[in-house]
């Protein structure tokens, strides 16, 4: 059903038309809760690729015939997704791993509406860009 819909909502876009209200809504809402939730357990995550084009392309909404959301996460967090799992469940949603670094959550198991969660990693480098930056700051200081 999942996949039946995500074909549907692409032809409905195809077809120069926008999402439908009540989806795009689901998406929001879907969107702010894993938000939330990854901001409660401090891990963090930032809106990217389409999501992060209609948040300044279009005054902070989804890109209207968009039919995902994208948020990304660092790779050593994205790890703490599994345990979240009971989370997502209790408020209705779906979380579905689909490879390593590639997960979706669904607004339901019954609603294909979803948030793309990928991770990133490049914290290494930046960890060790700031630690270097760090350490000739404080040989400055010297």
């Amino acid at each position: 059903r999942g996949r039946a819909f995500a074909r549907d909502a692409r032809l409905f876009a195809a077809r120069n038309r926008t999402m439908p209200p009540c989806c795009k809504e689901k998406l929001r809402t879907t969107l702010h809760f894993i938000s939330s939730l990854l901001t409660k357990e401090k891990i963090a995550h930032w809106i990217d690729f389409s999501t992060l084009l209609g948040a300044v392309r279009h005054n902070g909404d989804i890109v209207p015939w968009d039919v995902d959301a994208d948020l990304s996460l660092m790779k050593d967090d994205f790890v703490k997704l599994d345990a979240l799992a009971p989370q997502f469940a209790a408020a209705g949603h779906l979380l579905h791993p689909e490879s390593e670094g590639l997960s979706r959550v669904f607004y339901s198991k019954d609603n294909a509406n979803h948030v793309v969660l990928r991770a990133w990693a490049f914290q290494v480098c930046v960890r060790e860009t700031l630690r270097e930056r760090e350490e000739t700051l404080t040989e400055r200081k010297l």
